[in-house]
Formats: structure tokens, C-alpha cells, sequence
């Protein structure tokens, strides 16, 4: 017995095309081991390029198991950031996922320190991103505290996959 079989087939290019979390990353104080406070914006960026198409999502838990409201927002192509704000100290784990699986080094465990009242304020285009080879020029006003600069100057330290550099930064009262 023989049968006649009419198949029709779609080919989709896009649809083959392999998503990799592990070819993401993040960057930003929100998901370093130390340094977030209560009631801190405690941001990061997601990197997503060379990765392929996928859905990101971010979990926030603080202590005792509670969800974090995270806002996320598209910032260009292959860019995602996130903000999330602790309302407790202790220990947060951010899970960072991406087509379901854990992008680069997620889970991050933060950390999260109590609030502390400060008059000392950083500002200026350096702490918001920089080139290398170029300055990074930011101003901070210890407004008669010297907290963790231990006196008059800082040192900042960067470093990248690629490239290691010093640059330490004299803060002078004006």
C-alpha cells in the first residue's frame, strides 16, 4: 500500500540561531560583594552582545527569601540596566539569566550593609563611564569627613580583561 504525503516546510534562518548566556557579563556596584547600603540605588549593567536573541530576566532575593522589585530597562542593543533598592541588610543573591540559563559568574551574593548618613558626595563624568587612555575626571567634596578615603587623596584602581591601569586621583579641598 503506498500513500501520498504533501509536506510543507518552513525554513527560518533566525530561528537557528544559538543563544549563549555565558556570553554575557555584568558590571556595577549592585553586584559587587561589598559596598551597597540601604536605601542605595544599587545599579548594574547587563552586556548581552555576541550572545544571540534571548530574554533576560533578574531576580533579586534579600534576607529571609524576599523578592526585590528590579527595574530593567533596554539602554541600546546589546545593553540592559538594572536597579534594584535594598530594604534590608544582609545578605541579597542576584540571579541574572538570560534565555534560562545564568549569564557569567550569576548568582552574585551582595552583601548589603546599613544606611549611614554621609556628607561626603562624588560627582563628575569619571564615575559615569570612561575611555581608555583618557582622564577620568570626578570630584568629591568630603564636606569636613574624610570616611573611607583615610585623608586627602583616593586611588582607584581598573581593571579589564585587557588592560590593568593605576590612576590614583588627588582630592584637594577647595
Amino acid at each position: 500500500m503506498c500513500y501520498n504525503v504533501s509536506l510543507s516546510l518552513r525554513f527560518c534562518p533566525s530561528n537557528l540561531l544559538a543563544v549563549d548566556a555565558k556570553r554575557c557579563y555584568a558590571t556595577g556596584r549592585g553586584i559587587q560583594p561589598k559596598g551597597v547600603r540601604i536605601g542605595d540605588d544599587a545599579d548594574f549593567k547587563v552586556h548581552t552582545k555576541g550572545a544571540g536573541q534571548g530574554d533576560l530576566k533578574v531576580q533579586v532575593i534579600g534576607p529571609g527569601g524576599i523578592d526585590e522589585r528590579v527595574t530593567t530597562r533596554k539602554i541600546d542593543q546589546w545593553t540592559y540596566e538594572c536597579v534594584y533598592k535594598p530594604t534590608k541588610p544582609g545578605n541579597y543573591v542576584v540571579n541574572i539569566m538570560y534565555s534560562g540559563d545564568h549569564i557569567t559568574k550569576s548568582p552574585y551574593r551582595v552583601d548589603v550593609g546599613p544606611f549611614k548618613q554621609t556628607k561626603i558626595v562624588a560627582y563628575g563624568p569619571g564615575l559615569e563611564g570612561g575611555t581608555v587612555d583618557y582622564p577620568a575626571n570626578f570630584t568629591v567634596e568630603t564636606n569636613g569627613e574624610t570616611g573611607a578615603l583615610g585623608g586627602s587623596w583616593c586611588h582607584v584602581v581598573s581593571r579589564s580583561a585587557h588592560l590593568t591601569k593605576k590612576i590614583t586621583q588627588y582630592c584637594h579641598r577647595q
